[in-house]
Parts: structure tokens; sequence; C-alpha cells
């Protein structure tokens, strides 16, 4: 019995916006505040840190998913190394539980954040629909779920830089009295206390990043995969890093 395979219809833009639109997600919005009760201005280095240490992990997936561009993502890479055991169907296992309460985290988060907009609709309900929703995508075609990835990417972008530029260029908006309230980045004097701060901080921010991977996971599907897949992952991460520092950098540069 042949192979199944996947067909390959992702070009290199919809396969960035798929590594970008994966990631900016709930975790900006939900963790940024909860960092900077840690760390304060630092919060801003600790995105930084924590995109620079995620390119370790990006360079790994550019690799792996370059020499086996199929669909499965680490579960692909782990049965490679080990055969079809007991790791490969605990990692793959683990796998999609993660993706199936990341899915829940993001449907909630989703409709939480209509609830500002139409304060009456039910949450649940509402996050339930979204995901049916992308289900019926997948169940439609890959390019239907390429097409959603486009608009929703697009989507983010435009709102983050909407939300950037309007803050640096607010009277009422980004000040540096207003990040460095004490004068100086870190809430701690001494370099130990500070350390242990930042790692703290990076260790929780960390989890914003997540998301990227998708494109690995993909690989089956996007078009000259040898050469689309690392330029996608590294420039989705790249361009995720540098919105995530400025959001970072103008929310506390413009609430106290």
């Amino acid at each position: 019995m042949s192979k199944r395979t996947l067909k390959r219809q992702l070009n290199l833009f919809q396969v960035i916006m798929l590594g970008t639109a994966g990631t900016l997600g709930s975790g900006i919005f939900v963790l940024t505040g909860l960092a900077a009760d840690v760390a304060g201005p630092a919060t801003f280095l600790a995105i930084l840190v924590g995109g620079f240490l995620s390119f370790s992990i990006a360079l790994n997936y550019s690799e792996l998913a370059t020499m086996y561009p199929e669909t499965g993502g680490a579960m692909t890479y782990v049965r490679e190394a080990w055969g079809k055991g007991l790791l490969s169907f605990l990692i793959g296992s683990m796998d999609s539980i993660s993706s199936t309460f990341y899915t829940a985290l993001s449907a909630v988060g989703f409709a939480y954040s209509l609830s500002v907009f139409f304060p009456s609709i039910p949450i649940i309900p509402v996050a339930i629909a979204a995901i049916i929703l992308f289900v019926l995508l997948n169940i439609l075609g890959v390019t239907n779920i390429g097409n959603a990835q486009l608009v929703l990417g697009i989507g983010l972008v435009f709102a983050f830089g909407v939300f950037i530029v309007a803050g640096f260029t607010s009277p009422f908006g980004f000040s540096l009295a207003t990040l460095f309230p004490q004068g100086r980045m870190f809430p701690e004097i001494g370099f130990v206390k500070n350390a242990g701060v930042l790692l703290k901080t990076i260790a929780l921010i960390y989890a914003a990043y997540v998301g990227f991977e998708v494109i690995a996971d993909d690989a089956e599907e996007v078009k000259n995969p040898a050469k689309n897949i690392p330029i996608a992952i590294l420039v989705s991460l790249a361009f995720i890093t540098l919105v995530y520092s400025l959001v970072v950098v103008v929310t506390l540069g413009t609430l106290p």
C-alpha cells in the first residue's frame, strides 16, 4: 500500500502568517501584566531574552522539518530516531493534549475579548462555536486554513501596529517617566536579586512564544519545504519578538 501524502498548497507568505498568527495569541495579553508585577520595566528585557532563547528551538525545528518535511512535527522526529514505540506514542499523545488545552485557552480568551464589545454574549458557547468553525475549515482543506491564517494574521498585525503607533504618538501614551517610575529598569537592588527576577520572568513569559512550531507540524503541506520552512520559522519568530517587545514597552510606558 502506498504511503499517504498531503498536497503541498501553502506558499511562503501563508506559512509565515501560519507561524505568526499561531504565536500571536492569548499569551501576550494574559502574561504581560503578570510579568510586570514581577519584573516591572525589566519585562521588556525578559521578552527579548525569551525571544532569543526561542531561536535555539526554532533552528532545531528548521533543520528537522527540512530533513523530514512530513506532518506530525515532534512526533515524527522522535519516531525517526527511536521507532514506533512507547516514546513516540507518548510524545504524540502529549502534543495532542497540549494542543487541545491551548485551543481551549485561545477559544475562551477570544470569547472574553469579544465580550468587551458585546457584554451579553455567553462565553462558553461562543468559544465552542469558534472551535467548530476551525474544525470545519480544516475539513474543507488546508487552503481554507491558509487563507484564514492570512486574514487573522494580517488583522492581528494591524491591531498591534495601531496599538504601538498610537502608544508612541499619543500625548497620553508612552513616556519614559511611566516606564521607569523609580528611574531604573530592575525593581530590586543587587545583581543576584535582579538576575533571579529576570529568570523568573523569562520562565513566565516564555509560553507567549509557543506557536511558531505549527509550521513544522504542517510541513507536508508547504510548497518547496527545504527553502520555505526555515525562512518562515525564523522570519515569523523574529517578527513576533519585535512586536512583543514594542507592545510591552508601550504598555508599561503608558499604564502606571
